[in-house]
């Protein structure tokens, strides 16, 4: 038994090296997640229908009873009769209505995310990709996957923005009612454009190349050979292969030249010389 070193220099691709250098390139890639504005138009619509229906209820001084029906039927489970008789007769009304909308329009303009059950594990966890539709050119920006806004964290969200504005405690209640009651999911996750960053990923990884000096050890005598180790025993079993080939592939053309010349030579006619290179007689 004896230390195992290289006879030469040698460079090889270290696979397993390479194949944990994809693997977290590829856990790097942000799942991309896309605002549709489809959604966030109807809930806007839907709310403005609903403010009006009641700002003329209210006006025309209906029963409660009645009111609460009528909203009932256009607004089916939107709000129980108990928030919409305190909403109706509330002299915040006015102010709950027009705060509600505008903080609506801002939670569905940064994107209210409904995530998948499945399809992000192969992603990075921490943070996540949102784009928003916009003129001429998409914006876009990474988030923490803490901060992205989904009808699970809507209410907290929703806090901020109400703390943001300074709201007496009546107001900011009657707006959270509001808000919540009418907020849609509007950001999806995009698996197309997301793959296409896991592959732009795997693409740009380079192999990690390894280099044995000449006469570095390899394997120390009596060592368990561990597997970076057996990687090296490996190119350098490859190398010296190549190099044997070579080796063989040199004899082999310094055989065939000789038994061309062999063949070339019994071509010719052949003819006995005697002493003083005549022919005898």
């Amino acid at each position: 038994d004896r230390d195992i070193t290289a006879a030469r220099e040698i460079s090889f691709i270290d696979e397993n090296a390479t194949r944990l250098r994809i693997e977290a390139e590829m856990k790097l890639v942000l799942p991309v997640f896309v605002v549709d504005p489809k959604p966030a138009e109807r809930a806007v619509e839907r709310f403005g229908a609903f403010r009006d229906l009641l700002a003329d209820l209210a006006s025309r001084q209906v029963a409660e009873g009645t009111l609460y029906l009528q909203v009932q039927s256009a607004f089916p489970g939107a709000l129980s009769r108990q928030q919409v008789i305190e909403l109706a007769f509330s002299p915040l009304r006015s102010q709950a209505l027009a705060f509600a909308d505008s903080i609506l329009r801002r939670l569905l303009d940064r994107g209210i995310a409904a995530l998948p059950a499945s399809g992000l594990e192969q992603y990075n966890p921490d943070y996540v990709e949102l784009r928003s539709p916009g003129g001429a050119k998409d914006s876009r920006s990474e988030l923490s996957a803490s901060g992205l806004v989904t009808l699970k964290t809507l209410p907290q969200a929703l806090e901020a923005e109400i703390a943001d504005r300074r709201l007496s405690r009546p107001l900011a209640a009657l707006v959270s009612t509001l808000v919540l009651s009418f907020a849609v999911e509007d950001a999806f996750f995009d698996p197309d454009l997301s793959a296409k960053g896991l592959a732009a990923a795997r693409a740009s990884v380079e192999p990690v190349v390894r280099t044995i000096a000449k006469g570095e050890r390899i394997v120390r005598k009596g060592a368990v050979v561990s597997a970076a180790d057996a990687a090296k025993l490996a190119a350098a079993r490859s190398a010296v292969a190549r190099v044997d080939w070579g080796s063989s592939l040199g004899s082999i053309g310094i055989l065939a030249a000789s038994i061309a010349l062999a063949c070339s030579s019994s071509a010719r006619p052949w003819r006995a010389r005697g002493s003083g290179g005549r022919p005898p007689s």
